[in-house]
């Protein structure tokens, strides 16, 4: 039997704080989901604009609906805030009351799980896959023939797809011109023996599981053409790399293969990969549709509250 994914409505406590809006509470669903996310993050998916963000995030934060963590850049530059659900969370978010992870607990407990979550390795990871994401939100609120109709986190999409051993950054399905693309996202680290050693798990999907691309999103151009030429004699699965400061819905997207080494491959668009979403058996139970990943459907207007 396919498992779906049956989303909450989004009903405030009678506890909790009144002024808490329905986009309040499709914020801490997606902090739910994602765990940390940035003021950026935060505001291409609902906001009109990063002031209007930061000035209602620091309400939410006032209100311990939220927590924050200043955040530094690597390469120096203004920091920003991270943000995560805070300790009245399950007060406005009943629906999720039972999850152990999401119960009210002390703002000292709740300061350490910040803590460790700020402090986890794999946080920049984190950090530029929901980039990614919340770039394609961002696009799609300027193109309508355009849609991210799935957006799964690391943990999430590692668990649905546990009998292939894959632990990608996310996973995704992105519609546009009227094509609709799965892939997974893996974030590039600098080392070439550990994605190789990542993306040979990847090998096993077709046999029962969807054929996805796997998206590489690497730091700067110069190691996405190391990349290109890393894998331009790889047989594994459909692979395609592109740099982090670009725009994920534009032409960026690099298929290494051996025309590669003879300067023939140009970038193609997100939507222009290859994609299958697999047999529609038991053993694919991941497959889409069953629902999309967003509680009501669709994402709430960037102005509404």
């Amino acid at each position: 039997m396919t498992t779906t994914f049956t989303p909450p409505t989004t009903t405030a406590h009678p506890r909790a704080p009144h002024h808490v809006t329905p986009r309040d509470l499709a914020v801490l669903e997606l902090l739910s989901e994602h765990e940390v996310l940035s003021t950026r993050h935060i505001a291409a998916v609902f906001f009109p604009s990063v002031r209007a963000a930061q000035n209602r995030l620091a309400i939410l934060h006032h209100m311990d609906v939220v927590s924050r963590h200043a955040w530094g850049h690597p390469r120096g530059g203004q920091a920003e805030y991270l943000y995560s659900l805070g300790p009245l969370r399950a007060l406005v978010r009943p629906y999720a009351a039972n999850r152990a992870d999401l119960a009210v607990v002390a703002a000292a407990h709740h300061d350490e799980r910040m803590w460790r979550l700020v402090a986890n390795p794999g946080l920049r990871s984190t950090l530029a896959a929901n980039g990614l994401f919340t770039a394609l939100i961002a696009h799609s609120r300027n193109h309508p023939a355009t849609r991210l109709a799935r957006w799964w986190s690391g943990p999430r999409t590692a668990a649905a797809f546990a009998r292939y051993r894959i632990r990608p950054d996310g996973h995704g399905v992105w519609q546009a011109h009227g094509r609709t693309v799965g892939f997974f996202l893996e974030g590039d680290t600098g080392d070439d023996q550990s994605l190789l050693a990542r993306l040979a798990g990847y090998r096993h999907l077709p046999a029962a599981g969807p054929r996805y691309p796997v998206l590489l999103w690497t730091a700067d151009p110069d190691r996405r053409d190391q990349v290109r030429t890393l894998l331009a004699r790889e047989h594994g699965p459909t692979v395609a790399v592109a740099a982090a400061a670009d725009e994920p819905a534009g032409r960026i997207w690099y298929r290494p293969g051996r025309r590669f080494l003879l300067g023939q491959r140009r970038p193609c668009q997100l939507h222009e990969l290859p994609s299958d979403h697999g047999p529609d058996t038991a053993a694919n139970q991941a497959r889409y549709p069953p629902s999309a990943w967003w509680p009501t459907g669709r994402l709430p207007q960037r102005g509404s509250p």
